[in-house]
């Protein structure tokens, strides 16, 4: 046993100092990985010499410092197709969505839709020195009709949750709301109750459906309630697409877009018809003589009968109206939102003025007389009331503006049956 015991010590002891020479020496893995790992750091730094001396090499032939492009990401590092927009030339259309300096859409530097070309006017100019003159009504034409950009910086001043009202601030590029992580269920925010009680700075809105007050996207309910408001008289847009939820859904688009566009386009002149083709064009009659839903398929089939164009055309919103009140009031054409009285019908003629025509200065403050057009939009406050798409009470929708027979402030706010009332025009408003 002890002679079997020490030849398994001196076996174990000759195993011992094999494995201590193979890791630790001269030639042991130890100190062959040590030199592995000098020998890769030194060519490393050999490596790194030679790209530098190429690059500095590179950077005297081109002329321009690499090193420095590299280090901050390069001009041609890639950028988000989000940011890339064709450059748009006045007086020319453009084929896709464009902007004025090619740069990324915002309020001061408005879309320009396909198949629209921006056009300046006498008050405004998209190629200004100092950039498009957004503050002065900036105007895009397919060739026919007109349009005025409205700009929205940010989309809360116009929209809001519908549970949680002006409580909660939407998120400003997905408007979903910070409480129910919704962003499908949005009103509008209104400021203007009735009358001429308009507040530009008025907060606390609330939204509460089939209700008394005023308040939109909704249907009507009462005698009006159904697929279609009760109305027999929509001839021209398929029955299918009147749902219960058609108003909600056509209005979180439009909010959605403006969001992301930072504004939103309204007619400059009232809405005419060319035989049955919806426009904004000076020197033409307003629709008239017809009722609240032939106004809204009319100003539906503008974006229908003009494929061609990048838009979606619906009757202004109310709180569509309310942006355009509120960005009159930023500049130089305030006056129109805050210093006028209304006035009796014995200061005008007896018919309406054709839209933006040659009589469109016919209005008054008192005895005296001024142009009715703010930032390039006419006939706010004269010529024909304006429906929009807000909902009154359980029955009634909202009109807008003054008439040629009793001028009210363009921020006044009124209500009628969508069907009986047949003495309003109405506004197209465009959209991505």
């Amino acid at each position: 046993m002890l002679i079997a015991f020490v030849v398994t010590l001196v076996i174990l002891l000759i195993l011992a100092g094999v494995t201590i020479a193979t890791l630790f020496g001269e030639h042991g893995i130890i100190k062959m990985a040590h030199k592995a790992a000098e020998e890769t750091e030194k060519a490393q730094e050999n490596t790194e010499k030679e790209l530098q001396n190429l690059m500095n090499e590179l950077s005297n032939t081109l002329g321009n410092n690499i090193n420095d492009n590299i280090e901050s990401g390069g001009d041609d590092t890639p950028s988000d197709p989000e940011d890339e927009y064709n450059k748009a030339e006045v007086d020319q259309k453009v084929d896709e969505t464009s902007t004025i300096n090619g740069s990324k859409p915002s309020e001061a530097n408005p879309y320009i839709p396909k198949g629209f070309k921006p056009i300046n006017t006498d008050t405004s100019k998209w190629d200004d020195p100092s950039g498009p003159q957004v503050n002065k009504g900036l105007v895009i034409s397919d060739g026919n009709s007109e349009f005025v950009f409205i700009p929205v910086a940010n989309i809360n001043d116009m929209v809001m949750c519908q549970e949680h009202g002006a409580s909660k601030t939407l998120d400003k590029e997905t408007l979903q709301c910070p409480e129910c992580k919704e962003n499908t269920k949005l009103a509008g925010k209104l400021y203007s109750k009735s009358g001429d009680n308009f507040d530009a700075n008025l907060t606390g809105q609330t939204y509460t459906k089939n209700s008394s007050g005023l308040r939109e996207p909704d249907n009507l309910t009462g005698s009006y309630a159904g697929m279609h408001d009760a109305s027999d008289n929509v001839t021209r847009l398929k029955k299918e697409t009147w749902t219960e939820d058609l108003y909600q859904k056509s209005f979180d688009n439009m909010a959605k877009s403006v969001a992301k566009y930072k504004g939103f386009y309204v007619g400059r002149y009232e809405t005419s018809l060319n035989g049955n083709n919806t426009q904004s064009k000076s020197g033409q009659t307003p629709m008239s003589g017809i009722n609240w839903w032939e106004h809204y398929e009319n100003s539906k089939m503008y974006s229908k009968s003009n494929i061609n164009l990048g838009v979606t055309s619906e009757m202004i919103w109310g709180c569509q109206w309310d942006a355009i009140m509120r960005f009159i009031l930023t500049t130089e054409d305030s006056s129109h939102v805050n210093s006028n009285t209304n006035v009796g019908h014995s200061e005008f003629t007896t018919v309406p003025y054709k839209t933006g025509g040659t009589n469109y200065n016919e209005v008054y403050t008192g005895s005296v007389k001024y142009n009715d057009v703010a930032v390039n939009i006419y006939d706010l406050e004269g010529n024909w009331y304006e429906w929009v798409q807000t909902a009154s009470e359980v029955g009634s929708r909202v009109i807008r503006g003054g008439s040629y027979w009793l001028k009210y402030k363009p921020t006044a706010s009124s209500a009628g049956t969508p069907v009986g009332n047949t003495s309003c025009g109405s506004r197209l408003t465009i959209y991505l």
